[in-house]
């Protein structure tokens, strides 16, 4: 058995998954068509400490329909999971989720619309290869709405409630996409009843740069004084806005940086196809969640000599994310980017887990060795600076090497197997428009077998554009590869929430 000697000793972990930070349990408006200021997405300081917050609390506002009427509550939501698993590492579980919804500590007793909600779910899963199916079942579900026309409390014993979700974990992002079936029984203070029934799908992603979950859910209302139909569209977003500032004193030692904006938006529009007989109420309205931004400054290189060059503000961009690390000075963008160096800037940019870098207890980290036995590639061993990299890459499926079992991480990579890596990581290698023989590239010809399909897809979504050529044996240099990850980045960052939230909320049935 073969041992390498170590500085310090890596015990081997690997949750190969999309960042150190959980990811939010879908639907965290609860499920009822209601929307919240927006998802915490990580800032390096949360990812580089690895926090991770299992309860969320945010403002929430819901259209309630109960009276016929629509009326607009405004509260808040806590969504608190219960050993719900940061990685789906088991073939099946459990945990459970609960969504409370409540006026808030600074509401007016008085107030218009008042909701008190509270439902535990036992969430069921099964695990097949990266995709997760979860089924959610009340446990507990009460329920007290208060409008102008009286106040309505829930039967649950009437009262019915299932969601069910495919989950697809990629390396970068997870998407995901639910079905909801409700039949929700209400009585009044006269002991009238009124029933709503709820039926709808969602659509969502999370991502370490953005997120955004949309709903489209078709309610029929049926109550001794009305009978309506209504659809509600919510749409919830969050993105990592990225922008360059430049500093005003002129005594200062950095002339400005990139700082991230996070900015979330939510709204929701609903349609009234039958109207509620004798009441006089709109067949449409909106409602939003003000805008929020939160800021976090990124380091400032010093790349002055890539002044004027066609990549620069690319490399600044990834040297300020942290894409690129080690000294800027140092950086050749002539210069090819092997194989292992293009996969561990991809890794950095999903935020892919790295293992735990803890040393074991009771050994010294001078004498410390490690086994080369559990390294994934032969030419990849554990003194590599780029090997955490390399294992955790392999086990979230981004790279396999070849069929001698080596990867070849030191050789230059090329325009093809980086197009693979990327679309890899966006899990998105079947949105090709075209078949797997058709290329829309003049010298399509070119492009091997295993990465037609990758190429394909990525000048679909336009991670590759240009001059309509794909070069697929072109080797990379480190500018060329700076463009292709800056794009994927910006598509994490853009592209992916404009699609989500568009199609969606923009189109009702």
């Amino acid at each position: 058995m073969k041992k390498i000697a170590l500085v310090t000793f890596f015990t081997l972990f690997f949750a190969a998954g999309t960042g150190h930070v959980a990811l939010a349990d879908i639907g965290e408006a609860g499920f009822f068509g209601g929307i919240t200021d927006g998802s915490t997405l990580p800032k390096m300081t949360d990812i580089k400490a690895k926090t991770e917050k299992k309860r969320r609390t945010r403002a929430y506002k819901e259209v309630v329909f109960v009276s016929g009427e629509p009326v607009t509550f405004e509260g808040v939501i806590a969504v608190d999971a219960k050993n719900q698993p940061v990685e789906f590492t088991e073939p099946a579980g459990a945990y459970a989720v609960t969504f409370t919804v409540a006026p808030g500590d600074g509401a007016d007793a008085d107030g218009v619309v008042s909701i008190n909600r509270a439902v535990t779910f036992d969430v069921r899963y099964r695990k097949e290869g990266r995709q997760v199916i979860k089924d959610y079942e009340p446990r507990t579900w009460s329920e007290t709405i208060v409008t102008p026309a009286g106040e309505f409390s829930l039967d649950p014993v009437h009262s019915r409630f299932n969601v069910s979700v495919i989950e697809d974990h990629a390396p970068g992002v997870v998407y995901y996409k639910g079905d909801i079936s409700q039949r929700r029984v209400y009585n009044d203070a006269e002991n009238k009843i009124t029933a709503l029934d709820s039926s709808g799908a969602f659509y969502g992603y999370s991502c370490a740069l953005s997120a955004a979950e949309a709903h489209r859910i078709d309610i029929t209302a049926i109550s001794d004084g009305f009978q309506a139909q209504y659809q509600v569209r919510p749409a919830i977003s969050s993105v990592k806005i990225l922008r360059y500032g430049e500093n005003e004193p002129d005594a200062i030692s950095f002339s400005g940086n990139y700082r991230e904006i996070t900015q979330s938006s939510s709204g929701l529009e609903y349609n009234i196809y039958e109207k509620p007989q004798y009441i006089d109420v709109p067949t449409f309205g909106r409602e939003y969640m003000p805008v929020y931004n939160s800021f976090e400054q990124l380091i400032s290189p010093d790349l002055g000599f890539l002044k004027g060059h066609f990549a620069e503000e690319a490399i600044t961009k990834l040297f300020a994310t942290q894409v690129f690390e080690n000294d800027p000075l140092f950086f050749k963008p002539a210069q090819v980017m092997t194989r292992g160096q293009f996969i561990s800037a991809v890794a950095r940019a999903i935020k892919l887990r790295l293992p735990d870098l803890t040393p074991k207890k009771g050994r010294s980290k001078k004498s410390a060795v490690i086994d080369d036995t559990d390294a994934a590639f032969g030419d990849a061993a554990p003194d590599r600076p780029d090997y955490g990299y390399i294992m955790a890459a392999n086990a979230a499926g981004l790279i396999f090497g070849r069929d001698n079992g080596s990867y070849y991480p030191d050789n230059a990579i090329t325009r093809e197997e980086a197009a693979v890596i990327i679309m890899r990581a966006l899990g998105l290698e079947s949105i090709s428009p075209d078949a797997a023989s058709d290329t829309p590239f003049a010298d399509g010809s070119q492009i091997s077998d295993w990465a037609r399909r990758s190429m394909n897809a990525a000048r679909f979504i336009g991670i590759l554009n240009g001059d309509g050529f794909a070069r697929p044996d072109e080797t990379l240099s480190k500018a060329d590869a700076a463009l292709l990850l800056n794009a994927m980045t910006d598509y994490m960052r853009y592209g992916l929430s404009r699609d989500y939230t568009e199609h969606i909320v923009n189109y009702a049935d």
